[in-house]
């Protein structure tokens, strides 16, 4: 069964303030809690960037 999740990116854009849904692999869904930091694929050419 899938599992969802609800991730607020961290980024100063009015338009991207709001929650987005990402389905949680199989693997991490013991593991994930409410608050959790996760890296999640996100716009062009899903670049990290250092905070």
């Amino acid at each position: 069964m899938s599992r969802y999740a609800e991730i607020i990116i961290d980024i100063a854009y009015n338009k991207l303030d709001r929650p987005f849904t990402y389905r949680v692999p199989e693997r991490m869904q013991e593991v994930l809690q409410p608050g959790s930091l996760v890296l999640v694929p996100f716009g062009k050419g899903n670049v990290l960037q250092a905070m």
